[in-house]
This record gives structure tokens, C-alpha cells and sequence, in this order.
């Protein structure tokens, strides 16, 4: 069986280059939020991969940090086909709290 493609590594990588470059533009999850038109816990479910971003809310994603969509998904193709032959794994941010072991 397949794997959803948000959990993939190619996926994983998109959403870490989304949140570096947002974090690179000095803007912040709420002004992104603010500037097109959703909440900023949107914005954190995206960049945490907890909901799944499409391509209109890319574009709106990359426009409100003054990014072009085709130079970012150019670099992403780039990266995510180097990571494909490289066999590294891309590490998901995890909100989760730590639980004791019995």
C-alpha cells in the first residue's frame, strides 16, 4: 500500500523549506495568517503537518512571504530528487508532549 503522500519524506521536505522560508522573510505564522485570510493555527497545522497544505493555499502561502511559487517548487523538485537518491530521511517537527515509560 501506498503511503499518503503527507507523510512522505518529499512531502516533509516542502513543508520544512515552507517554514525556513517564512522563518528567512522574518514573518511571522500570524502575519502569514493575517495576510491571507485564515487563523494562525492553520498555519501552525500546516507547518507541523497536521493538515495537508494545496496548491492555491501554496501560492497564497509563498505570496504573503514575497516568494515566487515556480522558483519555490523549482528548489523543491531540485532538493527532493537529491534526497531521493541520497536515501536521507527528512524529520517531522513533533508537537507531541513526552510520555513517561512504565
Amino acid at each position: 500500500m501506498r503511503k499518503k503522500s503527507i507523510y512522505t519524506d518529499r512531502y516533509r521536505l516542502l513543508i520544512r523549506m515552507l517554514r525556513d522560508a517564512r522563518a528567512g522573510s522574518n514573518v511571522t505564522q500570524a502575519e502569514v495568517a493575517a495576510r491571507i485570510g485564515c487563523t494562525e493555527s492553520q498555519i501552525s497545522r500546516w507547518e507541523n503537518c497536521r493538515l495537508r497544505v494545496d496548491i492555491r493555499d501554496l501560492d497564497d502561502y509563498l505570496e504573503a512571504i514575497e516568494i515566487d511559487l515556480v522558483d519555490f517548487v523549482t528548489e523543491w523538485m531540485k532538493f527532493s530528487r537529491e534526497l531521493a537518491s541520497s536515501g536521507v530521511n527528512v524529520e517531522s517537527r513533533s508537537n507531541k508532549r513526552a510520555r513517561p515509560t512504565k
